[in-house]
């Protein structure tokens, strides 16, 4: 509550108080101990610097006796001081704005509204400033979100990166694989058709030499069907030599 306020809520109290004091005894608000308290009040803020607190204080026993001189005294001396302070720090406001001063402008501000809530220049001052300063953090926030998307981007571009080259060198892997085992493949059949061959010249001279170079060759191509054939030829050759040496002997 303002103390305008107060004072018109108590000018109506006062007013009733009036209109019953005919018809019944009612102990006034404004007692010597009430207003003694708020005397002190007032000294004790004036004393710590709140002056606006005090003046309202000294409002309240003008309200409540409004022929005290001392009363009437302290409140125009201390609204004197207050407005002497005002003048200065409004001065002191012009001179920060003119150098461009904002941190003790808006210092300064703040002591204008402790000693008038309603000043409409440092009200006016402060919500600009506060609305500035929303708008720099939001600035700021919306930076931050476009950096880390970025390094968001940044992070899925080097594991792409990474999964690509991986994926390259798998394909690297199993050419290599595919190379090795189709240069392996055509050394192994060379290797097969080389022993073939020689067991095929070698089964007009030595039997055993022809079957061993040409099961050595299915080794290397076990489909070499032609080569079982000379092996199962060439067993039965041997045999076939086997019985007519056995004749022979026996005659």
């Amino acid at each position: 509550m303002t103390p305008g306020q107060f004072k018109l809520v108590l000018v109506f109290f006062l007013l009733g108080l009036g209109a019953c004091e005919s018809s019944m005894t009612v102990q006034a608000p404004a007692d010597d101990v009430f207003v003694s308290r708020v005397r002190d009040q007032a000294i004790r803020l004036e004393l710590a610097g709140d002056l606006s607190r005090a003046v309202y204080q000294w409002q309240v026993v003008v309200g409540l006796r409004s022929n005290d001189p001392q009363a009437n005294a302290e409140l125009k001396r201390l609204q004197k001081i207050i407005r002497g302070k005002i003048i200065q720090l409004e001065s002191d406001f012009e001179k920060a704005r003119t150098t461009g001063n904002n941190r003790r402008q808006k210092l300064i501000a703040l002591k204008l509204l402790a000693l008038d809530g309603t000043h409409s220049a440092a009200r006016e001052y402060l919500q600009a400033s506060e609305y500035k300063a929303a708008l720099v953090m939001q600035s700021q926030k919306d930076r931050d979100a476009l950096q880390a998307q970025a390094k968001r981007q940044e992070k899925a571009g080097r594991e792409m990166a990474m999964q690509i080259q991986k994926q390259q060198n798998e394909k690297n892997r199993l050419r290599a694989n595919a190379d090795k085992a189709e240069k392996l493949a055509a050394a192994n059949a060379r290797k097969a058709d080389d022993l073939y061959r020689a067991g095929i010249k070698a089964l007009t001279v030595d039997l055993d030499k022809a079957i061993a170079l040409l099961s050595e060759s299915l080794e290397y191509n076990p489909d070499n069907i032609q080569a079982e054939q000379h092996i199962q030829r060439a067993i039965k050759m041997q045999a076939t030599l086997r019985k007519i040496e056995q004749t022979k002997s026996g005659n």
